[in-house]
């Protein structure tokens, strides 16, 4: 468990590696704010029924106005971040010579 009231912002939470570091986070007393391009719903019911508080924050972290945007409105909803990992991101896949 951790400090209760530690919030804890977690860029690519949809999916993958980013959804499973939300849901270790809520399983260890955080509250999770879950971002990602589209809303992830499926991490946020997952962290809802074990207990954990959550809050959606979906936008384009590429995107500087929806980032900004982002982290005004979760400072507006839970005054403060204590960690953040930033887990979003993109790949491409080409062969070696491109």
């Amino acid at each position: 468990m951790t400090e209760q009231g530690a919030v804890a912002l977690v860029t690519g939470a949809g999916q993958g590696i980013g959804r499973e570091i939300a849901i270790e986070l809520g399983r260890r007393g955080y509250m999770v704010v879950a971002n990602d391009l589209r809303h992830p719903h499926e991490t946020l019911r997952e962290l809802r029924d074990m207990g954990a508080h959550s809050l959606p924050a979906p936008c384009d972290v590429a995107d500087e106005e929806a980032v900004t945007f982002m982290v005004t409105s979760v400072f507006s909803a839970v005054g403060h971040v204590d960690v953040l990992v930033n887990n979003a991101g993109i790949s491409f896949q080409r062969r070696a010579e491109e």
